[in-house]
């Protein structure tokens, strides 16, 4: 506020009672920030913005990512940061962003396996993605050969049998 300030070991005449007031300083403040990192949904610190050197707690996450499980916060998008579980505590000294990482849920990531199913010659198709579940998928061009067959495509099961033409069976291979 406003008035005379005395130094700690200052002299100073008194003619009167005095009341002496502490008279502070703050210091500066920061905030802690948290970022969704591809999910979505809100993570808010309450107790933001904290002043330096004061410790703030990690929040839990509230965010959602389908597809995937939460795994922690880090200082960086990549991980490449410092790691941090909910409910740990720092000395805060800057402004903190923190990311939300996440790990693939593998009951929802699935796989395309080609099996030529008896094919005797041309390329039965390899695919190493991962596909998230309800991705559309698109069946490899590759043509796997048979001697005696004609390729009519793939199926979900091994001895699926395909008309081609009225009173012709043939066996399609297996997605």
């Amino acid at each position: 506020g406003g008035g005379e300030t005395y130094a700690i070991n200052s002299s100073h005449a008194i003619s009167a009672n005095v009341i002496l007031y502490a008279q502070w300083e703050y210091n500066d403040q920061y905030t802690v920030t948290y970022y969704a990192n591809g999910g979505s949904g809100s993570t808010v610190d309450d107790d933001s913005p904290y002043y330096e050197g004061n410790t703030a707690t990690v929040k839990v996450n509230g965010f959602e990512y389908f597809g995937y499980v939460f795994a922690g916060w880090n200082t960086q998008a990549d991980g490449g940061g410092t790691d941090y579980a909910a409910g740990a505590t720092f000395s805060i000294t800057d402004d903190v962003e923190l990311y939300a990482q996440w790990e693939k849920d593998p009951s929802l990531w699935f796989g395309v396996t080609y099996n030529g199913n008896g094919h005797t010659g041309g390329t039965v198709p390899t695919d190493s993605t991962e596909y998230l579940s309800g991705s559309a998928v698109t069946v490899k061009p590759d043509v796997p050969v048979r001697t005696g067959a004609v390729f009519l495509g793939w199926s979900v099961t091994q001895h699926a049998l395909v008309t081609a033409a009225p009173g012709v069976v043939q066996l399609a291979c297996l997605l």
